[in-house]
């Protein structure tokens, strides 16, 4: 995913919009929409990520006071899967 042209252009837009606040630099979910070859290699990446940090994050955080929870840009959603089953009452 690291030298993927999508991502290189997003990166290289980066700079400029943290400099003017302009957020038309990466065209969003959109984009994956219409390139299904990126937006797999972004989801089995998000979710190599997950993977390595489900256990920490259900050893480390309390979500009994949560009763709503919501997964974005995380490929597909194995950590928010694994807190949903470690949390049924969510």
């Amino acid at each position: 995913m690291h030298s993927a042209g999508w991502q290189w252009a997003m990166l290289g837009g980066l700079l400029g919009s943290v400099r003017t606040g302009n957020k038309s630099f990466w065209p969003g979910w959109e984009y994956f929409e219409t390139h299904k070859a990126d937006g797999e290699v972004f989801n089995q990446a998000m979710t190599s990520l997950s993977a390595s940090v489900i256990d920490p994050v259900l050893a480390s955080y309390d979500f009994s006071d949560i009763h709503k929870l919501k997964g974005i840009g995380g490929g597909y959603g194995s950590l928010l899967a694994a807190v949903l089953k470690a949390n049924p009452k969510m």
